[in-house]
């Protein structure tokens, strides 16, 4: 998207090095993925969790991605045999485990009582 500097399929050392991350970056975690596998690798230890459910959860994201014309992946239908496929990404997360994007965003709008009460939405009112 061109709005984060790091992507998957790259690391820094530099990034690991601040913060929650310089307890991660000495035993080689520098993607969100590779956080993320050493919680799903504990989720199938304790429930017999395997990669098809995994596959199960992509797919079913996928499908209703599908029925947005506007989202990333839409004409562009998965199976479970197509993730069962893809490439490991870091175990045992394979390509379709993860997110296509990982930038996110918010924004508050604050205006005037007045200005506000004209909104399709509810205003939330601060206390000063």
């Amino acid at each position: 998207s061109g709005r984060g500097t790091l992507r998957f399929g790259q690391a820094s050392t530099a990034a690991g090095a601040a913060g929650a991350a310089s307890y991660a970056a000495p035993y080689g975690l520098f993607s969100p993925a590779q956080m993320v596998a050493l919680a799903a690798q504990r989720h199938m230890h304790l429930y017999g969790t395997e990669s098809k459910h995994f596959g199960e959860v992509a797919v079913a994201c996928r499908h209703h991605a599908n029925l947005n014309p506007d989202a990333t992946m839409y004409r562009y239908p998965m199976t479970i045999e197509d993730h069962q496929n893809s490439r490991m990404i870091t175990t045992p997360l394979r390509l379709y485990d993860c997110c296509l994007e990982t930038d996110g965003g918010a924004a508050v709008v604050v205006t005037k009582s007045d200005r506000a009460r004209d909104l399709r939405q509810p205003p939330v009112y601060i206390a000063s």
